[in-house]
C-alpha cells in the first residue's frame, strides 16, 4: 500500500493535476482551529504543572509516565476511528502495513517528538513562547527542504507564507527575554528537529496523497507504533541507573498520588495536539503549505498560553516582538487562505 503511495507521490500528476473533490473539501482550517485551541491549553498546562503552580513541581522526566498513560487513555479511540474511516473509504486498503519499515521509523520519530515537545516546556528559565518559537522555526525551515528532496512543487503563495512565518519566528526569538538556553534544552531541540526531519520525509513519501483512506490508515499505523515505543521507553527508563530511573519511578508513584490526574491530563491534551497536528501534516498539498498552517496555529497558541499564564500565575507577559510575530503569522495564514479560495 505504502509503495503505491510512493509511486503516486513521485509522479508529476500529484502536484500538477487539479485536486479531486475529496481533497478540495479537506477542512484544513478546522484542523488548524482545533490545533490552536488544544495546543494553547496543553502548552500552558505543562508549564503550570512543571513550574509548580498546580502541584509540587515534579522532575522533568517524571512527566513521562503520566504523559504515556494519558495518551494510552485517548489515542486508541482516535486510532480506531481512523481505521474505520480508512476501511469505509477503501482507497487506503484494509492491510495496515503496521510493521513496514516506513511506518516503524515514522512511529519511532513520532514518539521522540512527543517526549521532546513535553520536555521543552519543562526546562527552567525557558518560556512557553520561546520553546514554541525555537521548535516551530526549525520545522518551518525543514518544509522546503523536504519538498525539494521529494520532488514536490512549491506554490508561490506557500513560499510567501513560509517566509512570513520564518520572519515571525525570528522576530519573536530576538525579542525574547529568556534567550539563554541550557545544554539540555539545546540537545532536546536537536532530537526534536532530527525526529521531525525523518517523520516529514517518510510522511511525504508514503502518505501525502489525494487518497484520504490511505492517509487515515497511515495515521492509525504510525500512532500504534509511537504508543508502543513510548511504553517501552518509559518502562526501560524506570530501571535505568542514577537520577533517570529515579525520576521515572517518581513519575509512576505520582500517578497514584493526588497529583496523578494532573499528570494524566498532560497526555490527554497532547493526544488532541497530536491528532490535529498530524491531520494538518497529512494534507495532500506540499509541506511548504501545510507546515506554516500547523506552525502558525501553534505560534498563536503560544501567545495565548503565555497571556493566560501571565494573568493567572503572574508569569512575565509576552514581549512586543512576540505580538509582532503573531501578526506576521496571521498575515501568513491569510496568504495561504487566498490560495485555498483560488483552488476552490
Amino acid at each position: 500500500m505504502y509503495k503505491c503511495a510512493l509511486q503516486l507521490n513521485k509522479a508529476p500528476s500529484v502536484t500538477t493535476q487539479a485536486p479531486n473533490p475529496q481533497w478540495r473539501q479537506t477542512p484544513i482550517w478546522v484542523f488548524a482551529l482545533g490545533y490552536f485551541a488544544i495546543y494553547a491549553i496543553y502548552g500552558g498546562y505543562v508549564k503550570a504543572v512543571s513550574g509548580g503552580y498546580l502541584t509540587d513541581a515534579p522532575a522533568r522526566l517524571a512527566l513521562l509516565p503520566g504523559l504515556t498513560l494519558g495518551l494510552l487513555l485517548i489515542l486508541p479511540a482516535v486510532i480506531w476511528r481512523m481505521r474505520k474511516r480508512a476501511a469505509a473509504l477503501g482507497d487506503g486498503g484494509r492491510k495496515s502495513g503496521l510493521f513496514s519499515g516506513p511506518v516503524l521509523l515514522s512511529g519511532v520519530a513520532t514518539a521522540a517528538i512527543i517526549g521532546t515537545t513535553t520536555f521543552a516546556y519543562a526546562f527552567e528559565g525557558v518560556s512557553v513562547l520561546l520553546a514554541l518559537l525555537l521548535m516551530r522555526g526549525g520545522v518551518l525551515l525543514l518544509a522546503p527542504i523536504v519538498d525539494r528532496r521529494e520532488a514536490r512543487a512549491i506554490s508561490g503563495q506557500a513560499l510567501a507564507a513560509l517566509c512570513l512565518s520564518v520572519l515571525a519566528v525570528a522576530v519573536g526569538v530576538f525579542g525574547a527575554r529568556d534567550g539563554a538556553l541550557s545544554l539540555g534544552a539545546i540537545a532536546n531541540l536537536g532530537v526534536y528537529l532530527a525526529a521531525y526531519a525523518l517523520r516529514l520525509t517518510l510522511m511525504t513519501r508514503y502518505a501525502k496523497t489525494h487518497a484520504p483512506g490511505l492517509r487515515a490508515q497511515y495515521f492509525a499505523d504510525e500512532q500504534v507504533v509511537s504508543l508502543g515505543c513510548l511504553v517501552l521507553v518509559t518502562c526501560a527508563l524506570a530501571f535505568a541507573p542514577f537520577s533517570v530511573g529515579t525520576d521515572i519511578r517518581q513519575g509512576v508513584a505520582l500517578i497514584f498520588s493526588a497529583s496523578g490526574p494532573l499528570l494524566l491530563l498532560i497526555g490527554v491534551f497532547y493526544g488532541g495536539v497530536l491528532t490535529f497536528g498530524t491531520l494538518i501534516y497529512l494534507d495532500a498539498r506540499e509541506n511548504t503549505f501545510a507546515i506554516p498552517v500547523n506552525r502558525g496555529a501553534s505560534l498563536l497558541s503560544g501567545v495565548a498560553a503565555s497571556a493566560v499564564l501571565s494573568l493567572t500565575f503572574a508569569e512575565p507577559w509576552p514581549t512586543l516582538g512576540s505580538y509582532l510575530g503573531a501578526l506576521l503569522v496571521l498575515a501568513a495564514l491569510y496568504v495561504l487562505s487566498m490560495s485555498l479560495r483560488r483552488a476552490a
